[in-house]
């Protein structure tokens, strides 16, 4: 692609004459996104005094680059840290980060079970990398039936509202600074756990028992006791560290 471009949709008229063209080669297709714009070199001169940024910290009507050169918005922490991540992650090892992360990621995904007492979406450990998904347990509701737990969508007909799952994924982060996503698959809720480098034992523990203190969960209740027992075994002292 040739710069400065000469119109707004450049980059859409080749890349779709370039889909074309791999299309009738039967040719692999690789994509580049444009996220950023950092020199107006890449935009037509005509073009530049009608292109801002959504925000705008300093540097307004003095040009394309000196709006764009900087924003209140935006973490450059990222871009200038990305040589010693690189670095890091080669003197760790890339085949020790993948062991130790998966190691993590099924034990993680086993003690959720155990101390949630429900599934996993999936029960392989070959198909697990380095996230796990785990059903959520139904809401304590203590009188509700003999075992005090009610299907969501049950007791009252309130569907997912009745179940408290609307607010699951924001009272994490908000009450117990833990961010994970909660989806629904066939008919369930399911958390999603992604383990990393950065990320150890206690805080697999830690999202086990968020969720059963936001699900009503009694600390007298026996998926507490399993959590604190497993807790004090420290059983996946296995894990592989770095």
């Amino acid at each position: 692609m040739s710069f400065p471009m000469s119109k707004p949709d450049s980059v859409v008229d080749d890349l779709q004459e370039f889909l074309k063209r791999c299309a009738a080669s039967e040719g692999k297709i690789r994509l580049a996104v444009f996220q950023h714009i950092t020199s107006p070199a890449g935009i037509h001169p005509s073009h530049h005094s009608t292109i801002h940024p959504l925000v705008t910290t300093w540097g307004h009507g003095q040009g394309l680059h000196a709006e764009f050169i900087w924003q209140g918005t935006a973490d450059y922490s990222p871009f200038l840290s990305l040589r010693t991540a690189v670095a890091f992650y080669d003197w760790v090892g890339y085949d020790r980060i993948v062991a130790r992360n998966h190691a993590l990621a099924v034990w993680c995904a086993n003690v959720l079970v155990a101390c949630w007492r429900t599934e996993r979406v999936v029960p392989f450990d070959e198909m697990v990398g380095s996230m796990c998904c785990v059903r959520v347990p139904n809401r304590y509701v203590g009188s509700e039936n003999e075992d005090g737990m009610v299907a969501c969508g049950g007791g009252g007909g309130g569907g997912e509202e009745s179940c408290g799952f609307s607010s699951l994924q924001d009272a994490l982060l908000e009450k117990w600074n833990v961010e994970v996503p909660v989806f629904a698959f066939k008919g369930k809720r399911w958390i999603r756990v992604s383990l990393h480098i950065y990320n150890e034992e206690a805080d697999c523990f830690r999202l086990a028992e968020a969720v059963l203190g936001l699900q009503n969960y009694p600390h007298s209740h026996e998926n507490y006791q399993t959590l604190h027992s497993l807790r004090e075994q420290r059983c996946g002292r296995n894990v592989p560290e770095p």
